[in-house]
């Protein structure tokens, strides 16, 4: 695992980071939703990448699975859901999703509202904060804000969510072959349940992981530069947490940048 910070000063330094981010993050990451016997259900969480060519909704491609047969949707404004509708590309199909090591999806939105989204706070990430193939992984922190189902309440009229960001550093790049990874195309995280941080910044425990699959991953900070990134790229997409192996792996985002530019042509 990666070194830690080595006096009170750097740690401070640390979490006013992680505080100061995370209400300007989480205006990217938007809860995705399908319809189970007419109610909202969490299903996952997404990005919305503004190029020339369009807007582009980015997630799992396990959450995404269900997009052409039930209505997956999230909210534009207060109680108006937005359908997630357009040109649809997996890195596989669902029979092999098993097999899959990337695990992403992207749909160029079509027929409805484009972010910003002021009602509900929810914007778009420009495609020039997409970095991909940041190597090493080491020697950087790095933040992913999700939406975990367990915090999602759904009556009939109202539908809550509650973010969680999860600050950490990389697993040594030594380490990704042992679990049949390579730092090239995944980034892998140690996630401790007991280590994340509310959107205030403060400590809380991690709940289950499940919702936040196809999550933004940040990278927050360069230890080596002992100081904040003039942005937070995006550098990967939340896809799998191994609860064994205690590790949340992310596909890099150069598999998201090919997949646009597919869907652009």
């Amino acid at each position: 695992m990666e070194s830690t910070p080595n006096s009170n000063e750097e740690i401070l330094n640390l979490s006013n980071i992680c505080a100061q981010a995370a209400d300007i993050l989480l205006s990217f990451s938007i809860p995705l939703y399908l319809l189970d016997n007419n109610r909202p259900w969490l299903c996952g969480t997404g990005f919305i990448v503004r190029t020339p060519s369009g807007h582009f909704l980015v997630s799992a491609a396990h959450v995404l699975d269900d997009a052409k047969e039930k209505k997956i949707f999230f909210y534009s404004a207060s109680n108006k859901p937005r359908p997630v509708r357009g040109p649809l590309l997996r890195s596989s199909d669902r029979m092999s999703r098993h097999s899959d090591p990337f695990d992403i999806a992207v749909v160029k939105l079509i027929d409805g509202d484009m972010p910003p989204f002021a009602g509900v706070n929810k914007h778009a990430i420009d495609i020039s904060w997409l970095y991909a193939k940041q190597r090493p992984r080491t020697g950087k922190m790095y933040v992913i804000i999700g939406f975990p189902q367990s915090k999602s309440r759904v009556s009939s009229s109202t539908v809550e969510v509650k973010s969680y960001p999860y600050r950490s550093s990389s697993i040594e790049e030594s380490e990704y072959y042992k679990f049949g990874l390579n730092p090239d195309t995944h980034l892998a995280l140690p996630l401790n349940l007991k280590a994340g941080f509310d959107p205030e910044g403060k400590h809380r425990n991690f709940p289950k992981p499940q919702g936040i699959s196809g999550a933004p991953i940040f990278e927050l900070y360069r230890e080596d530069e002992k100081e904040s990134l003039s942005i937070f790229p995006v550098v990967a997409i939340g896809i799998e947490y191994r609860s064994r192996d205690k590790i949340l792996i992310g596909t890099d985002i150069h598999i998201v940048l090919d997949m646009i530019e597919k869907l652009s042509e």
